[in-house]
């Protein structure tokens, strides 16, 4: 197998050079927990060009720290060249306010870490288990005006593709 020069990367790219989230990113899926990459599927091998634990990284980085964290960072191999981000979380109701809580903070955080122009495209929640959120519940809108979008217990890569 190939050797990928991570610095080439989408994610990478989008990084400010003195980012330290950059020596965390993986190629590939490589950045995602194996429990979590069956909840990712590519339409086309090598969509997810590349991936960033964002959780991990983040703890490593700021052990002392209560935020709430969101999960990963993507880079997709797609016309634009987009940077998503995706958490696998337990999908219902009462989770909402978690979810929206932790891509505020990670919104924030990757400000600091991104270039300049640089942004995360798309925001996904992927359900764990059971999706149990209801698209007419005043949850689900809050979800929408959060710009999270519920994708159900599989993300299809890249949206919107048939």
């Amino acid at each position: 197998m190939p050797t990928v020069d991570i610095s080439r990367t989408i994610l990478c790219r989008a990084m400010s050079a003195a980012s330290p989230l950059r020596a965390s990113i993986r190629p590939g899926k490589g950045g995602l927990k194996s429990t979590d990459r069956s909840h990712i599927k590519e339409r086309k091998p090598g969509t997810v060009e590349s991936s960033l634990d964002l959780d991990t990284a983040y703890t490593e980085l700021h052990p002392t720290s209560t935020k709430k964290r969101w999960d990963y960072v993507l880079g997709i191999q797609d016309r634009n060249a987009s940077v998503i981000a995706v958490e696998v979380h337990p999908m219902g109701p009462s989770e909402v306010s978690t979810l929206i809580e932790k891509k505020e903070a990670a919104e924030s955080y990757l400000k600091t870490q991104f270039a300049p122009g640089k942004t995360v495209q798309a925001w996904y929640w992927v359900a764990s288990g059971r999706n149990q959120l209801s698209k007419t519940t005043a949850e689900f809108k809050k979800l929408g005006k959060a710009r999270i979008t519920a994708a159900g217990p599989v993300l299809e890569l890249p949206p919107g593709a048939r």
